[in-house]
């Protein structure tokens, strides 16, 4: 059995070979590990004899800003600067 796909990763080569194997009962495959895809789950598009697989990449979870955010320095001399002072109260 053959199946031809095409993956959207950078700078692929234009055809692979590729292993099927069963996987819990599910038909999987095995991609080339020189193709580095950066997703967990993709779309898969089946149309005859040619199989398309289109890596899903998912924005930001709120887990990754918080580590983004907790990763960054705290800066000490926040309210320091007279400007950051309250404004003087006015009469109206």
């Amino acid at each position: 059995m053959h199946a031809y796909g095409k993956i959207a990763c950078m700078n692929p080569p234009s055809h692979r070979r590729a292993r099927l194997f069963k996987n819990a009962g599910n038909l999987a495959v095995r991609f080339p590990t020189d193709w580095d895809i950066d997703a967990e789950e993709a779309e898969l598009e089946f149309d005859g004899r040619v199989i398309t697989v289109t890596p899903i990449r998912r924005g930001p979870t709120v887990t990754d800003l918080h580590r983004e955010f907790a990763a960054q320095p705290i800066d000490d001399d926040w309210g320091d600067d007279p400007q950051d002072s309250p404004a003087a109260a006015v009469d109206l």
